[in-house]
């Protein structure tokens, strides 16, 4: 069985709700970035958008990136009997992805206070709340978009 083999629906739930959404976030504000003439924000904050990106195509390393960039990974005929199913080897892949998806979050976290000039102690501090927070609210928001398509067949 490859990696990517198995609960698609859990993976493209965290690709879409976490992955995306940061990567959103993340290019937004480099722009913005930018365009206020921060040149280091803006292309530590590209960085890490592309960091992001590489987490996400980690999920699927049996596909390439033709198949990737097609859409492949996305087609539950692909996986007629795992579509649904959250195997071990998947939860292992997504807590993974998260907890480097955290990770990068917490460095943009203290690297933007810093660059705003916060005083180290509010610096750790935000760094402890969104190490904390972060996960949390992600890992309930993919349970959410998994949970309400089957609690409406009910």
């Amino acid at each position: 069985m490859g990696s990517g083999v198995g609960a698609i629906r859990w993976i493209t739930s965290f690709e879409t709700i976490v992955l995306l959404g940061f990567v959103i976030i993340t290019m937004i504000y480099s722009i913005v970035c930018f365009i206020h003439g921060d040149w280091a924000l803006g292309i530590f904050l590209a960085l890490v958008s592309c960091m992001t990106a590489v987490i996400g195509q980690g999920l699927h390393k049996d596909k390439t990136a033709r198949d990737l960039a097609q859409g492949k990974h996305l087609r539950e005929s692909e996986y007629p009997d795992t579509y649904d199913k959250l195997t071990p080897e998947i939860s292992k892949m997504l807590v993974g992805a998260m907890t480097k998806v955290t990770g990068l979050f917490v460095l943009t976290v203290i690297v933007i206070s810093w660059r705003k000039a916060t005083p180290w102690s509010i610096i750790f501090l935000r760094g402890i709340v969104a190490a904390i927070v972060f996960p949390l609210v992600s890992s309930f928001l993919v349970f959410v978009a998994e949970s309400l398509p089957r609690l409406k067949k009910h």
